[in-house]
């Protein structure tokens, strides 16, 4: 079969319990394998032509990272993302990306916020809250990415996955990206003007709201 997204010669690299816990946890995300669905150990080494032992430890990866649940007698499961557990990472999100952009902004080059510019351009016309959430994810890394904290950047690099998992159900509306947008262009202003405390406040409210419209879907699902 063909080597899934970014690149072979990325994929090339990883071992193979690596590779596969990749390409499942990538189906996962973009909602190709359902919450709930079985994943068969033997299904799995046939479609991607591996031993049993490379999939027990990619399944057991995934069941780490919360992607599946693995059951003495069903195996492992996709787990479901509800919204609380959405707001749980939006909450983290609100302690972590500030402080990461803060770390940044002193650090950024004209280059670093061009390469930004770039990727929010890319928005335009995108509907697919997939597509939408993939470009947020890119957006929101390569504003923290001269923060100087590699363990940083991956802590905020993992909670995307969750967010990314919830995008196949479409709580992304083309309003909320419209405004999304715009608080976007406000934060990368901040940056290319040099204001590391402007650009944590607007990055504040930004997640902030986030926060507070999942609550209100919260309320609403509740009712």
């Amino acid at each position: 079969m063909d080597l899934p997204e970014p690149s072979k010669s990325h994929w090339n690299r990883l071992t193979a319990p690596q590779w596969l816990y990749q390409a499942l946890r990538d189906r996962i995300i973009r909602g190709e394998l359902a919450p709930g669905q079985a994943l068969r150990q033997q299904h799995l080494a046939r479609e991607f032509g591996l031993s049993p032992i490379p999939v027990r430890e990619a399944l057991r990866m995934l069941e780490a990272d919360r992607f599946v649940t693995i059951h003495a007698n069903r195996g492992a499961v996709v787990c479901a993302v509800s919204l609380s557990d959405a707001q749980d990472i939006v909450d983290i999100r609100l302690a972590l990306e500030p402080l990461a952009i803060g770390m940044a902004v002193p650090n950024m080059s004209q280059e670093d916020v061009d390469s930004s510019t770039n990727i929010l351009d890319s928005y335009a016309g995108v509907d697919d809250p997939i597509e939408w959430s993939t470009l947020n994810r890119r957006f929101h890394l390569s504003l923290y990415e001269r923060c100087g904290s590699p363990r940083l950047l991956q802590m905020i690099d993992s909670l995307f996955d969750g967010i990314l998992r919830l995008a196949h159900v479409n709580i992304s509306t083309r309003h909320g990206n419209a405004q999304a947008h715009r608080e976007h262009m406000r934060i990368l202003s901040a940056c290319r003007n040099g204001n590391a405390d402007e650009a944590s406040n607007r990055l504040h409210a930004h997640i902030d709201r986030s926060r507070r419209s999942l609550r209100a879907l919260l309320k609403r699902f509740q009712n």
